[in-house]
């Protein structure tokens, strides 16, 4: 240490203003930190050395508001700023002085009073505010517990087409506006949150006088006073008709997709089953030993075949619904016979899966219009799913009773079960609740989403309930009505068509013995 800066030493020292002397740590021309050298009296009486480093030492998690300042010292000798001091809780004025071979000096020169400190809050809130005001595209509104707007931004106002003085004081309905709002549902929406007081989002949907379609998303926030009272509510709303657009043009092009891509399998698809049927036919009529062997990869064929043949089913039909574009053609007939005739193509099945079947009901015959091919596929799915997860030497009932309403088609089996957390996922679509460690059967996970979309086709519903390692019950309800303009079937006698269903249904199916 030479003898200018024991004289610079000397002189800190003896101030009565608290002082840091250190050098800068700099990495690729960035500051980094300051490596304390020296704490004068004063300062050592403010803040205790916990570290050579000013950061550490004095508490602060960045350099960022220092670093500016020193860069100032590029052009002048001196600079100061106010600066937070989180390890003691206080505000400073602090100046710097550049010295020589890469050191400064920081002086605490005052600290800031409570009132200083308070008018610098209130201009940044200010700030704030005026950003919040005229900067942010949302619309921010507050209304108090009655309903009456409060406070809101410019984006609100414009919203309205107006200005913010002919909105402050009113409620949602006496805004005079050329925009095709619903303030009806808006402060019912607002009554909602009020009510439940929690945080909500709602979706609408506007057009202008011009014709004009806008998307908005809203979050509305109760506030409450120390009581749990409501004191008001604040209303964050984005325009996402950007967003909107976009998700509807992807819906459409993942719809398209799948439609193309389901009815480019059936083609292939239609080809392996007739080479099958001709291969089994020529086959058939040789009675050599050695053509036994091929019995056995045909079947696998077939099956196989037969499993592809439901996904894409599946996949088409579950792309109809999603476009509105599935056929309901509802037919007036028997639902006892109907269900009964499904159960018993289903019956040799479970029994080659050593599973007892059992059909019962409480009335021999019922009379309603139904969709007979959706509600096939339904049962088919709802018994495949009971024979896939039910136990060795398992049981199955298939139970239906009336009501005023509704037919319930009731499906039971002894089986795995499925955990109650998990029983809202299971009409998921692609959701299977069950992740098997053995290969029990095989899915894409969208049997049972479309079976309760169509069910609710019907204006029906399904529901499931089950008790782990016990049971599983699903109930189907069917509207007990008859539609005046659905044809009257008297006898429906397309049993191959039940077969042939059975064997596309149940194909993801690993069977005990073979079919």
């Amino acid at each position: 240490m030479d003898n200018m800066d024991k004289v610079y030493l000397d002189m800190i020292n003896k101030s009565p203003i608290p002082c840091v002397l250190g050098r800068l740590v700099r990495k690729c021309g960035q500051i980094l930190d300051l490596e304390i050298e020296y704490l004068n009296i004063k300062m050592i009486e403010l803040i205790s050395l916990k570290d050579n480093s000013f950061l550490k030492t004095f508490g602060l998690s960045s350099f960022e508001s220092v670093e500016k300042a020193i860069l100032k010292l590029e052009y002048d000798i001196e600079c100061s700023l106010d600066l937070y001091i989180p390890s003691i809780d206080k505000y400073y004025n602090i100046s710097i002085n550049k010295l020589e071979n890469n050191k400064i000096c920081i002086w605490f020169t005052s600290e800031l009073s409570l009132l200083c400190r308070c008018e610098k809050k209130c201009r940044k809130q200010e700030k704030l505010i005026e950003i919040i005001n005229k900067k942010i595209p949302d619309k921010i509104s507050y209304k108090d517990a009655k309903g009456v707007i409060t406070y809101c931004n410019e984006a609100f106002a414009k919203a309205y087409n107006t200005k913010i003085e002919n909105i402050i004081g009113k409620k949602e309905n006496e805004i005079e506006t050329d925009m095709d709002m619903n303030p009806c549902e808006c402060m019912n929406q607002d009554e909602e949150v009020m009510l439940c007081k929690k945080e909500k989002a709602y979706y609408n949907k506007i057009v202008d006088k011009k014709g004009k379609v806008k998307y908005l998303e809203t979050i509305k926030i109760p506030f409450t006073d120390k009581n749990d009272n409501i004191d008001g509510l604040l209303c964050l709303t984005r325009d996402i008709t950007t967003r909107k657009k976009l998700d509807l043009e992807f819906e459409r092009l993942r719809t398209e997709f799948f439609a193309n891509l389901s009815h480019e399998f059936m083609t292939p698809l239609n080809v392996i089953f007739s080479a099958l049927q001709m291969i089994n036919q020529t086959i058939g009529k040789c009675y050599k030993c050695e053509n036994r062997k091929y019995h056995g990869y045909i079947q696998d064929i077939d099956k196989n075949a037969l499993r592809l043949l439901r996904l894409v089913n599946n996949l088409i039909d579950c792309t109809k619904l999603d476009t509105g574009t599935l056929d309901f053609n509802p037919q007036t007939y028997d639902i006892v016979r109907f269900i009964e005739d499904i159960f018993d193509s289903t019956v040799e099945f479970g029994k080659k899966n050593n599973i007892n079947m059992i059909f019962d009901t409480e009335m021999e015959e019922k009379i309603i219009s139904f969709d007979l091919n959706k509600i096939e596929k339904v049962m088919l799915n709802i018994i495949s799913n009971a024979i896939k997860f039910n136990n060795e030497n398992g049981e199955i009932n298939v139970f239906i009773k009336e009501s005023n309403d509704f037919i319930k088609i009731i499906v039971k089996n002894t089986g795995i079960g499925i955990e109650e957390h998990k029983l809202e996922r299971i009409f998921e679509k692609f959701g299977q609740v069950n992740h098997r460690l053995t290969k029990i059967s095989e899915g894409s996970g969208i049997g049972l989403s479309l079976s309760k979309s169509l069910i609710e086709l019907h204006g029906g519903s399904i529901e499931v309930e089950s008790e782990v390692n016990k049971w599983t019950e699903f109930t189907i309800k069917l509207p007990n009505i008859i539609y005046e303009d659905a044809m009257l079937i008297n006898e429906y006698t397309d049993l191959q068509n039940y077969i042939k269903g059975t064997r596309v249904e149940f194909s993801d199916i690993y069977l005990k013995q073979n079919i």
